[in-house]
């Protein structure tokens, strides 16, 4: 393990309306992976020494991963400068030609008809991740029983009682792993049909494809869902050339599947480039019009939905959250910025995620948290990444 430095502090001498017991842990730390995570003045000295279209969409994974979506997005815009729609396009979508449905109803209603679902994912944006959480459970009440990802490190997540980053190259963004441990808890058959150990990139869809078909080939009982790239759902491929798992499904195992759209237009940093029904919905929406579900613009790529997500701040805004209830005083903060982490015991000890991932800038910023009824190891992480101390707090209200 690498030299570490602890500064010492007295024990804690809180007063709240319930009980707490702090003591200052300086003995070993047993796993370091949250060292990997990057202050945002890091991220944007990364981007003036590279503003490589590779190095940025990096960069934005990393902004996700500490919870900074402001942040993503405004690397997003930088890589992708234009319009997800073109002016006319964005004013015909956004007027009264087309009426305005709440999407999770229309999605699960049309999911309860088929057997093989997919839904695309959004690498660079946690809108997706979101509402197909949200819909977990009402997708295992219709009988779905394995859910396909991308970006695994291991064949199958079943049996896993601790998620960690070497599981999966998604893993550190809150809401994918949230995904993931719905999905387990409800008792979802989590599967890779991936191979990140491809040479191209064409050649991970086409890789993609044949894990899927195999999947598919052994397990002939429970519904499917792939969360997938938006590729896969082309169902109109020449069937001698199959390329996609909509495809695959069409034109050799004689299956329907229901192809789901959520990045079809997303929201952006600059409202120059944001669409104007993105701005005006305030929770995800499908399009209907003459009775039936809006797929897209061009005949040739359309898919049996399009999701519209609001704008991720909206989202936020409106989930229901439970008000703070714990405060970390800034006069037990050495040097800004800092990182305030709370693990539980488990994950603190073998390598998980912390529960809270605060970034403070500064003794402006709010150092409060909502904090359940349990034992948590507050980590404080410093630019400096040999400097950091930790704290044990037990919360028993």
């Amino acid at each position: 393990m690498r030299k570490r430095y602890f500064r010492d502090f007295p024990v804690f001498n809180f007063r709240f309306s319930f009980t707490l017991l702090f003591l200052l842990i300086q003995s070993a730390v047993f796993s370091q992976s949250w060292k990997n995570y990057l202050f945002t003045e890091e991220i944007k000295e990364k981007y003036a020494e590279d503003s490589s279209i590779a190095n940025v969409q990096q960069l934005i994974l990393e902004a996700m991963n500490t919870g900074n979506y402001e942040l993503s997005l405004q690397f997003y815009d930088k890589i992708f400068p234009k319009p997800s729609l073109s002016a006319y396009n964005d004013s015909l979508l956004s007027s009264g030609s087309f009426s305005r449905e709440e999407a999770k109803t229309a999605f699960l209603a049309l999911t309860d008809q088929h057997r093989v679902t997919l839904l695309s994912d959004a690498y660079f944006f946690p809108a997706p991740r979101y509402f197909l959480k949200s819909s977990l459970p009402e997708l295992w009440k219709q009988g779905y029983r394995y859910l396909g990802l991308e970006g695994l490190y291991v064949d199958s997540l079943e049996g896993t009682k601790l998620l960690t980053d070497s599981l999966g190259f998604y893993m550190p963004e809150k809401n994918y792993r949230e995904l993931v441990q719905t999905a387990l808890d409800l008792g979802f058959v989590i599967f890779s049909y991936d191979d990140l150990n491809a040479p191209s990139w064409d050649e991970r869809l086409e890789r993609q494809v044949q894990k899927a078909e195999t999947f598919l080939s052994k397990h002939t009982e429970g519904k499917i869902l792939f969360f997938c790239n938006t590729y896969h759902l082309d169902e109109h491929q020449d069937d001698s050339l199959i390329t996609s798992i909509a495809s695959l499904l069409c034109h050799k195992s004689g299956i329907d599947p229901l192809t789901v759209n959520q990045s079809f237009v997303t929201g952006r940093s600059d409202k120059n480039l944001e669409s104007s029904l993105i701005r005006e919905i305030q929770y995800p929406v499908c399009l209907k019009k003459d009775g039936e579900i809006f797929g897209g613009l061009d005949s040739l790529k359309r898919t049996d939905m399009i999701i519209f997500q609001p704008e991720w701040k909206t989202i936020v805004a409106s989930a229901a959250r439970q008000a703070d209830n714990f405060t970390i005083p800034h006069k037990r903060i050495i040097d800004y910025p800092v990182f305030l982490m709370a693990f539980q015991k488990e994950p603190f000890e073998k390598g998980g995620f912390p529960f809270i991932l605060k970034e403070v800038k500064s003794k402006e910023d709010n150092t409060s948290f909502y904090l359940p009824k349990g034992e948590y190891t507050f980590l404080f992480l410093y630019k400096d990444r040999e400097l950091f101390h930790t704290l044990n707090v037990v919360k028993t209200k």
